[in-house]
């Protein structure tokens, strides 16, 4: 009984112990904010991933030409994310499809986010394609088509 109570009371001590805590956390924005927001937007197909200590690169091959910035269909593009999910960044697989919003830092490296609206836009099964809060999955090519053309 000695034993229990000592333990209850560690274990209560320990949790008022502060302790850091971090995590990806942003608000879900229509399609036309994330593109007006955004230095590139292109679609593209994951390639490779390059993993360092903490960040990844993502290779993709575009396959259309860019809606906004530069890129044609089939370049290859890398895109500079976040090592996790936590941190923001992107979770992908060889062969996934996403759609890129892409900032441009001094360096001329392009980076993506999931709160910059970068998203798979066709997975395989462990992943469903995600869409806009006013766009579905299955209209994003549409109406990036007519963003471009405003």
């Amino acid at each position: 009984m000695k034993y229990t109570k000592t333990l209850v009371s560690l274990i209560f001590v320990l949790c008022l112990i502060p302790a850091d805590a971090y995590g990806c956390r942003c608000a879900e924005r229509n399609l036309s904010d994330y593109f007006n927001d955004a230095s590139s937007v292109t679609i593209g197909i994951l390639d490779s991933i390059e993993e360092f200590e903490t960040y990844n690169i993502l290779h993709f091959v575009l396959m259309k030409n860019a809606y906004k910035g530069e890129g044609k269909a089939g370049e290859k593009h890398r895109y500079h994310t976040g090592k996790n999910t936590a941190s923001c960044g992107v979770y992908a697989e060889p062969g996934w499809v996403f759609v890129l919003f892409a900032s441009i830092d001094d360096k001329k490296n392009s980076h993506v986010n999931t709160c910059s609206g970068s998203r798979v836009l066709q997975a395989g099964t462990l992943s469903k394609a995600l869409g806009f809060k006013n766009v579905s999955a299955e209209d994003v090519v549409s109406q990036l088509e007519e963003l471009t053309a405003q």
